[in-house]
């Protein structure tokens, strides 16, 4: 699941039940509105959030069944996401995170 603190790491709670039971592995923050967000985990699993994490949805996108190790956000476009998986290839989605096409 995903953990958030809201006291500087003082005390720790699960941010949404929707990411239960999974291990995040990384999470990208739209720069322009951080209430949309996209995680991975490492079971290959896609979601994006558009409430700050309190729901997600899972997005139908295995990587070719590669394992994501970085996603980030087009900082002057943010409808521009970036992942990078395993065997080191680059994927891009132009639509927020919800389809991808390999770009190297």
């Amino acid at each position: 699941g995903l953990m958030v603190s809201r006291n500087k790491g003082n005390d720790w709670s699960q941010l949404s039940d929707d990411l239960a039971g999974t291990q995040v592995s990384g999470i990208a923050v739209n720069p322009k509105n951080p209430e949309k967000m996209l995680s991975f985990s490492s079971n290959l699993e896609l979601a994006k959030s558009n409430d700050a994490g309190k729901t997600w949805q899972k997005i139908n996108e295995k990587f070719n069944d590669e394992t994501p190790l970085y996603i980030a956000y087009d900082k002057q476009n943010p409808a521009v996401v970036y992942t990078v998986t395993e065997k080191q290839k680059i994927y891009k989605s132009t639509d927020g995170g919800d389809t991808w096409k390999v770009v190297y």
